[in-house]
């Protein structure tokens, strides 16, 4: 047999002569070189060699009996291939390309004494020596099917094919330990972890790593990082979230803002942590998606953050976008701090005369929706003038329906306005909202031979709503409240007995 045999096995593959003693034959389209190789005192026997796929280059293969140290060996799992083959490589995701088939093919070919080389996966002449020509067609066919499928294709993803594996082989012990040792690579836990977010359906601590894995890796896409953000955003405590959410960059920021702006509508939702978390991605200088802008002031007025005022007024400031101004007027408008005056002093005065005409009609919207309005209202209506007069029945119906009447000094200081439209506002607005202290000061507009009409009749439908709300009310009464001399004041206006 020996030569003769594989002299008929080539005739059915058209072989073509290299030179006096090597013939190449293609298979499926897999190149194979016959070598005839003469010893002295033996019969010629043919060496076989088929090139491998140059993406699998950097793992070495070693028959197990050639094997001269385990230093840098790596175990598959499966258990027949690990004792047959011993696998040397510093290129990880080249494992990849180690199918169960791969692996059969390997075992079976290895045990028939074939190697791998430098030119490719060898069959020295003693392999094929003595066998008849079935055998030897046998042997042909396993090695050019394992060139043709021991190949290594990552594209971008250079762990793809290894994390088929992981995921999918069907040896439960290969799985597990391609698993293992993708764990020991930081891109291969990226792509672990992206595995386990597709699969993952429940709340656990396993889930948690896996997901944060994604939700902070650079390379995660668009839609994993999504995907990752949500489950984390529905399932975890904020106080777990923190840490990640700190982390988020400025490209993924507008996406975990629309998360946890879902999360602040839940009825269970942590508001004031939540507000926190968003305070941390809120986006600094001009700009921003609007319905993401308008999420942010919504989620702070619903919690009335008020470490959340500097950013809402910067971004006051900042977007000129009515609705967005809109909603971080809502947000400044109930917000519980003392510090109203103070967050008015930071903004530039056209910014300020904005926040003046427009948070009137804000506050009366939100007052009649019963919302508790902070003290920012009452600083707002300190700062109206001749120019902001259209706003003052806003301001008066917001100051009235929230219960912060109080101080009507505003209104009193229009009363000395040379407008008439100031003075009919501010008039009108004491009517509504004025005390008895008011009515010395109301009073003397309701007589005057060069006042106006509308000016007398006003006045004096004020007087009127005033003491209709104080029956009690008396003109220039005396108040018995000592001074700082010990000694008795007159009050501007009456008290109330």
């Amino acid at each position: 047999m020996g030569l003769a045999a594989w002299k008929k096995v080539m005739e059915g593959y058209a072989p073509v002569l290299v030179d006096h003693a090597t013939w190449q034959i293609t298979i499926g389209g897999v190149s194979v070189r016959l070598e005839v190789v003469a010893d002295r005192g033996s019969e010629a026997g043919v060496r076989v060699v088929v090139p491998l796929d140059g993406s699998v280059a950097a793992l070495r293969l070693v028959a197990a009996e050639r094997a001269l140290s385990e230093g840098a060996r790596l175990r598959t799992g499966d258990r027949e291939l690990d004792d047959a083959v011993w696998i040397y490589t510093d290129e990880l995701p080249t494992l990849g390309a180690l199918s169960a088939e791969v692996r059969s093919l390997l075992v079976e070919l290895f045990r028939a004494g074939a190697s791998v080389g430098a030119e490719g996966l060898e069959l020295a002449p003693w392999v094929s020596e003595g066998l008849g020509e079935a055998r030897l067609q046998e042997l042909l066919t396993k090695v050019t099917r394992l060139a043709e499928i021991m190949t290594f294709r990552a594209g971008k993803r250079r762990f793809a094919p290894l994390m088929g594996l992981v995921e999918g082989d069907p040896d439960p012990a290969v799985r597990r330990q391609l698993r293992t040792l993708a764990e020991l690579d930081p891109e291969a836990r990226q792509d672990l972890a992206r595995g386990e977010v597709r699969r993952t359906r429940k709340k656990d601590p396993a889930s948690f790593e896996a997901l944060a894995t994604v939700a902070r890796g650079a390379g995660a896409s668009r839609a994993e990082a999504r995907g990752a953000w949500t489950k984390l955003v529905a399932w975890f405590e904020m106080e777990r979230l923190m840490p990640l959410i700190a982390e988020v960059g400025p490209a993924n920021a507008p996406m975990v803002i629309g998360q946890l702006v879902q999360r602040a509508g839940r009825p269970d939702a942590e508001l004031g942590a939540i507000a926190r978390a968003l305070l941390t991605l809120a986006p600094s200088g001009r700009g921003g998606e609007p319905t993401m802008l308008i999420g942010l002031a919504a989620v702070f007025e619903r919690a009335r953050y008020v470490e959340a005022a500097g950013w809402l007024l910067r971004r006051f400031g900042d977007d000129e976008r009515p609705l967005v101004r809109q909603a971080v007027m809502r947000a400044l408008l109930v917000m519980p701090s003392g510090g109203a005056d103070a967050w008015l002093d930071m903004l530039p005065e056209a910014d300020l005369r904005a926040m003046v005409l427009s948070a009137g009609e804000v506050g009366r919207a939100l007052a009649e929706a019963g919302a508790t309005l902070g003290p920012l209202l009452g600083a707002l209506a300190g700062r109206v003038d001749e120019r902001a007069v259209p706003a003052v029945p806003h301001y008066v119906a917001a100051l009235a329906l929230s219960g912060g009447a109080g101080d009507a000094g505003w209104l009193a200081r229009l009363l000395a306005s040379d407008s008439v439209a100031a003075q009919l506002a501010a008039i009108e607005g004491l009517g509504v909202i004025g005390g008895p202290a008011d009515l010395a000061r109301l009073s003397p507009l309701t007589r005057g031979i060069l006042r106006q009409r509308q000016i007398k009749d006003a006045a004096a439908r004020a007087i009127a709503a005033i003491r209709a709300r104080h029956p009690n009310a008396v003109e220039g009464a005396l108040a018995l409240s000592g001074d700082a001399r010990g000694g008795l004041t007159v009050a501007e206006s009456g008290d109330e007995r």
